[in-house]
């Protein structure tokens, strides 16, 4: 991740000669807290992260700069094991799911959209709901059947099959196939 961001923030020194400290949180929260306690100046949000901080911090986060890359898409799943006879949303009715971070875009707010848009109410239709903090713990439970269900973004959900050498299967569920073709070419 720090390969991915430092070049943004190299650029930014370059050319405004303003240096940083190039950090990550432990999680969505602890930069939340951090920002809106003024630990830190500058943080790359997503757009429902950045709707929450500006809530928390009561108004105080203003918007620097918004990455537009073409064709950029999050893509996020609902992930069950193969063999379970699970052909559609409906069918999780009743067993147990994990999202990731409540303020993941695609471990949390697409996969729980996805449930409403399916008519299933998130809330009472499952038998037990895990929020495990991130994607990878979301997976994890899924590989060790502490969960029939995950909501992740497909990134993690490759990486799990690379680390388990493919012996990890799954069923996705996802709203839009084209953008899952779209993916899995790059």
């Amino acid at each position: 991740m720090r390969k991915s961001y430092k070049p943004i923030y190299d650029t930014i020194t370059d050319e405004f000669e303003i240096h940083f400290e190039l950090s990550f949180g432990e999680s969505h929260e602890a930069v939340i807290e951090a920002f809106c306690d003024q630990q830190i100046q500058l943080a790359l949000f997503d757009t429902y992260t950045y709707g929450e901080v500006r809530k928390k911090c009561h108004n105080l986060v203003e918007i620097l700069a918004i990455r537009v890359k073409k064709g950029s898409t999050t893509y996020s799943g609902i992930f069950v094991r193969k063999g379970n006879h699970l052909n559609t949303l409906k069918d999780l009715t009743g067993k147990s799911i994990a999202f990731g971070n409540q303020y993941s875009t695609s471990a949390f707010n697409l996969p729980v959209s996805m449930l409403i848009e399916a008519g299933i109410n998130p809330v009472n239709d499952f038998e037990h709901i895990f929020v495990t903090g991130s994607h990878s713990a979301s997976i994890e439970a899924l590989i060790t059947r502490s969960v029939i269900a995950a909501g992740a973004g497909f990134d993690v959900w490759l990486q799990a099959r690379v680390l388990t050498q493919n012996h990890f299967a799954a069923k996705i569920f996802i709203s839009d196939w084209c953008s899952l073709k779209t993916h899995l070419k790059n």
